[in-house]
């Protein structure tokens, strides 16, 4: 009786993998969930002016993403730097700057003096 049960609680667990499964295949085909909806963004979202947030205005830090490289108040601070989808990092001499991208913000994790939140100008 036993088995019968658990392979009954087995089917059921199947069937609604498969149902569920052939629904979100049918969203995707219909377009109603868009394809890259996991893909990291592309690099060139992050280019432009990043200014930080939550701080006095002249405190903030600002910097610039170009395609040739980061810029701080204008100058070129390297030429150097990687971005992922999802982390953005470079040095500036021997100092490592670390950022993670999320919800169209980047948070400095490295040098992290406190939590810096960059917002695109």
């Amino acid at each position: 009786m036993k088995t019968n049960k658990r392979h009954l609680i087995q089917t059921i667990l199947l069937f609604t993998f498969l149902a569920v499964s052939l629904f979100a295949l049918g969203l995707l085909a219909m377009g109603a969930v868009k394809r890259g909806l996991f893909e990291p963004p592309p690099i060139d979202n992050i280019y432009g002016v990043w200014e930080e947030q939550e701080v006095p205005g002249y405190m903030a830090d600002a910097f610039e993403i170009r395609e040739d490289g980061i810029y701080v108040g204008g100058s070129i601070v390297t030429t150097r730097y990687n971005f992922n989808g999802v982390t953005l990092t470079y040095h500036v001499g021997q100092q490592l700057y670390l950022y993670t991208y999320s919800s169209q913000k980047l948070i400095r994790d490295k040098p992290a003096h406190y939590r810096s939140v960059f917002v695109r100008k």
